[in-house]
């Protein structure tokens, strides 16, 4: 036999069975789990609301103070007339309100009402959102029933849903004891059909009000 032959034989089988094992460990390697997807939920550690009195056009400003975020210390209220959670409007008056959403771990703050506005299609602010608690007049008209408080959207997405950073409010009764009024910012993506339940929370407050 030609030993030129015979050297020749063996590098090719040598190379051929290399390949072959290459080509089952490769086959046998599993993919790399792809990366989670990356959390785009912004921490908001403040809610302004910003009460206008149509009829004076006095502007009063409540806080809701979370400033270390969700875990650490319990959030506090205040604001430029009032030290804690409770809101006093007159049956007389309209009132044009605003939400301010703030996250003020960041530096310079990040104005997150700012975002919300941009996803307006994805948000939606409620107020007393439990079923036993608000009756839907029209899709822009809610009227709470305690506190008795109807309230109108004044703000929509393009869908022309709406979105409530910007509300007016019609106090309808007086009453000597002030009642709770929860406000929810839901994060609704794809699912937003003017109900509370789709999507998941991303602020709730609670203050309270006393009309008079």
């Amino acid at each position: 036999m030609n030993p030129f032959y015979f050297k020749f034989s063996n590098t090719f089988n040598y190379l051929l069975l290399y390949g072959i094992l290459n080509a089952f460990m490769s086959c046998n390697k599993t993919d790399p789990k792809p990366e989670p997807p990356a959390n785009n939920e912004e921490l908001i550690t403040t809610c302004i609301l910003q009460l206008t009195d149509s009829a004076s056009g006095l502007k009063n400003s409540y806080a809701y103070l979370d400033l270390d975020g969700p875990g650490g210390t319990a959030p506090t209220f205040g604001g430029d007339k009032q030290s804690d959670s409770l809101l006093v409007l007159k049956k007389t008056s309209v009132y044009y309100a605003r939400l301010i959403l703030l996250n003020q771990t960041k530096q310079p703050v990040d104005t997150v009402s700012n975002e919300v506005l941009e996803e307006a299609e994805d948000h939606r602010v409620f107020f007393n959102p439990e079923d036993h608690l608000v009756v839907h007049l029209q899709p822009f008209t809610i009227q709470l029933k305690n506190p008795l408080l109807q309230i109108v959207y004044a703000d929509t997405d393009v869908n022309q849903k709406p979105l409530g950073l910007q509300t007016r409010w019609y106090p309808m009764e007086t009453s000597p004891a002030s009642a709770p009024l929860k406000i929810v910012l839901k994060h609704q993506p794809g699912v937003k059909n003017g109900n509370f339940a789709p999507g998941e929370t991303d602020l709730e407050v609670v203050f309270k009000v006393r009309i008079h």
